[in-house]
């Protein structure tokens, strides 16, 4: 009996995981299904962010959250309003058409914060909003990367070019990233490691800059710079460019060997941190641009 106990065992071990990876997977496969997604969209967005201060009704008998709720509700109408009328300024001539998009489950345009400011001169509670609402656009005729370009500075849009030398490097090989624009602007450079890390190597710790110049060509590590970047073997990695023409406010973050300053939470996190974080007034349509690429590095 007790010679016969390990084959059974072993019948039934080979039975369980033959169960368990038709019912999940292999674990590979579950660990890829549970892993969340940490690299964002490479493709160029456009969006606009706008910040309104909104005040609430007074009455006794309206909750507290219905009195937000309809302050936000009149928030993002006029925020709408202004984008649409913006974008008609813009592409009014220019051979391009635009999309407003919208995206479940807030449409057309997306709280990134809402904080409590103190009462109104009635005693209305208030708030402050900041909203984005994105769009893209298409040319009407000639779709190759130079009538594209032509058209977006007709139109006068901030667009930012991204790039590094080559897409492959050797194990060990420095990177090195450039980046231009085609208007004044502020930015971020950031990298997302191979290990899902984000890094903020533009503006650092020991190279404080953040405001660019029309058609002058950036890179990092550059002078003033105390870091090297150099993924590890058989790694991807990918860097973004964030842009507007408002200044964007210093976001709390740890600093890292050679200045570089690390973000400790998620991309989206990160996103909303940024673009709640530009100095804008009452009226204002700040335009905000992102744009990425990737690298590979190879095994020794």
């Amino acid at each position: 009996m007790s010679k016969r106990q390990p084959a059974s065992l072993c019948v039934w071990a080979c039975f369980l995981s033959l169960f368990l990876a038709m019912t999940f997977g292999s674990p590979a496969e579950a660990a890829k299904r549970a892993a969340p997604s940490r690299v964002p969209e490479l493709a160029e967005r456009y969006s606009l962010i706008q910040s309104a201060e909104v005040s609430g009704d007074r009455g006794k008998n309206v909750p507290e959250t219905e009195r937000l709720n309809r302050a936000v509700g009149e928030a993002r109408k006029a925020a709408l309003r202004r984008a649409q009328q913006f974008l008609e300024r813009k592409f009014r001539g220019v051979g391009f058409g635009y999309e407003i998009l919208r995206t479940a489950p807030e449409g057309a345009v997306r709280v990134l914060d809402r904080r409590t400011l103190g009462p109104d001169e009635t005693g209305r509670p208030r708030w402050r909003i900041d909203m984005e609402v994105d769009y893209t656009f298409r040319p009407a005729s000639g779709s190759d990367a130079a009538s594209r370009q032509a058209a977006i500075d007709r139109a006068g849009l901030l667009n930012v070019r991204l790039w590094t030398d080559k897409k492959q490097y050797r194990a060990g090989e420095p990177v090195t990233v450039y980046f231009e624009g085609n208007r004044d602007f502020y930015a971020k450079l950031v990298r997302i490691t191979a290990g899902g890390a984000i890094e903020q190597i533009l503006p650092n710790n020991y190279r404080q800059l953040s405001s660019f110049r029309k058609g002058v060509r950036y890179q990092a590590p550059g002078e003033g710079d105390r870091f090297v970047l150099s993924p590890p073997p058989g790694s991807r990695e990918t860097f973004l460019i964030v842009a507007s023409p408002y200044a964007m406010s210093h976001i709390n973050m740890k600093t890292m060997a050679g200045g570089i300053y690390q973000y400790r939470s998620r991309w989206s996190s990160f996103e909303r941190a940024v673009r709640s974080g530009l100095t804008l007034g009452a009226e204002d349509v700040a335009e905000f641009f992102t744009a990425g690429c990737e690298i590979e590095v190879s095994l020794p």
